[in-house]
């Protein structure tokens, strides 16, 4: 369903987006704001979260042209699952982790903004990309 294409590029971004932010507090501090409202407001994290699992699960069953069933849009829908249950960890009274290293690449929250970065390029330049 090309309907899907654009929503799930959203999610990919704002789970990179936010994974980021993790690291380079001061460079996307526009979005402090957002996240704070997230961990806050109960009701928003919920409709994020259950729109992510419908969004993922939807492209599972629905890839793009030509995509086969279930392999066409496995890279970003395994990325959007892996976001809801992140964000489903993540709670008001989280202690916000803070990197005070050289080596990013040590910083499994770094790595993790990464890969949600390559799936939402990849998913980008590369809608109807069959992994075979």
């Amino acid at each position: 369903m090309i309907q899907l294409y654009p929503l799930s590029l959203l999610v990919l971004a704002l789970s990179s987006l936010l994974s980021f932010l993790e690291v380079f507090k001061a460079e996307l501090s526009f979005l402090l704001r957002l996240k704070m409202l997230i961990r806050r407001n109960a009701k928003l994290k919920n409709a994020i979260l259950i729109s992510s699992i419908a969004i993922a699960s939807l492209m599972l069953l629905f890839p793009l042209y030509p995509g086969p069933v279930i392999l066409g849009d496995l890279l970003p829908s395994t990325a959007i699952f892996h976001f809801a249950i992140t964000l489903r960890k993540m709670s008001e009274a989280d202690d916000v982790e803070i990197i005070i290293t050289d080596d990013l690449l040590s910083s499994k929250v770094f790595r993790r903004a990464v890969a949600y970065g390559i799936c939402f390029f990849l998913h980008f330049l590369f809608p109807s990309f069959i992994i075979l």
